[in-house]
């Protein structure tokens, strides 16, 4: 089975015990723990043991980062010290990264940012001022600074239970959330595919297949979604020409305006429905107006429908709408 390679990265002789400690609990949370004085590290010919600590956290998943109170030996480039190159190694490599400091050095930092501009002040907690110099480093950084201040090992590894529990929560999270684009992207794919077969026996229709094809697309036809909505529906409706579709919403308390004054080819379905508003002159009794217009190119010159894929649909095609009716007793301004 996997395990997570976590290195353990600090000053070595002020936190021995920290790291031998932390050693355990890596090892009891079934992680394997990365210590360079226990041979962990493959140490070459080719390189100093400084540069070969660097190599090794590119095979690591996690770099737990311990900082104290001593600056210890600085690295071959200068400016930082080993445990410091560790660190911004791992962050220039996009590692998982832990940051502990010690509760002291921690507090006391809050007042070097105070007086750093003053070389005269003397700190208790660390031995040089680069400690904090870098922490104000890895406190700018806009990512991969997770900062934790710690008094024992316990609080350390109790630390990194939370955050590996919480980090593998939000892997499985990630993981569901992939399958369900897959999914999606999948059925998008097949309906896609769907359409282009029901598209191509239409524009390539024989006998044979004209029957299936006609019965492919009037089962799945988009008229009977937008008609359901339209009526507020929560179950599939369907109707297979003009007079089911009227008796349909005559079910509904809508009646069939069959006027020629529309000037639209449209068929018109109104409902009229009466609501109670409170005024300061009591209860008024408002009718309100439902109109539904569906759309006559649906429809064949014999009234049946036509059958359509998704492909062919317009939103046009049914239309709706609810307003007050106008009384005779609203008041007029002039």
């Amino acid at each position: 089975m996997a395990r997570l390679k976590i290195f353990i990265s600090s000053t070595y002789y002020d936190l021995k015990s920290i790291r031998a400690d932390l050693d355990r609990q890596v090892r009891e949370l079934g992680h394997e723990p990365v210590r360079f004085e226990v041979g962990h590290i493959p140490f070459g010919s080719d390189a100093s043991p400084e540069v070969d600590c660097y190599r090794e956290i590119s095979n690591c998943d996690v770099l737990v980062c311990i900082i104290g109170g001593v600056f210890g030996s600085s690295s071959a480039d200068g400016g930082y010290s080993i445990t410091q190159r560790e660190l911004k190694t791992a962050q220039e490599e996009g590692k998982q990264i832990y940051i502990f400091i010690d509760k002291p050095v921690n507090q006391e930092f809050q007042f070097f940012k105070a007086n750093k501009d003053n070389d005269s002040v003397r700190y208790t907690s660390v031995n040089n001022r680069k400690i904090f110099e870098f922490l104000e480093e890895i406190h700018s950084l806009p990512r991969g600074n997770p900062i934790f201040s710690f008094e024992t090992s316990q609080d350390i590894g109790n630390l990194l239970r939370e955050q590996m529990s919480g980090l593998f929560q939000r892997l499985l999270r990630q993981y569901h959330s992939l399958e369900q684009v897959k999914l999606s992207a999948e059925l998008k794919d097949g309906i896609s595919t769907v359409n282009k077969m029901i598209e191509f026996m239409v524009e390539n229709k024989s006998n044979e297949n004209k029957d299936v094809v006609n019965e492919i697309l009037t089962s799945s036809h988009p008229v009977f979604r937008a008609v359901g909505m339209a009526l507020g529906l929560s179950f599939k409706c369907f109707f297979s020409s003009r007079k089911e579709l009227i008796d349909l919403f005559n079910d509904f308390r809508f009646e069939y305006l069959d006027l020629e004054s529309f000037g639209d080819d449209y068929s018109h379905f109104r409902k009229i429905s009466l609501r109670r508003r409170r005024t300061r002159d009591g209860i008024k009794e408002e009718r309100m107006v439902h109109l539904i217009k569906v759309s006559d190119k649906i429809f064949d010159e014999n009234g049946a429908l036509i059958p359509g894929s998704a492909t062919k649909w317009s939103d046009d095609w049914i239309l709706s709408s609810s307003e007050l009716e106008a009384s005779e007793d609203d008041e007029i301004p002039f």
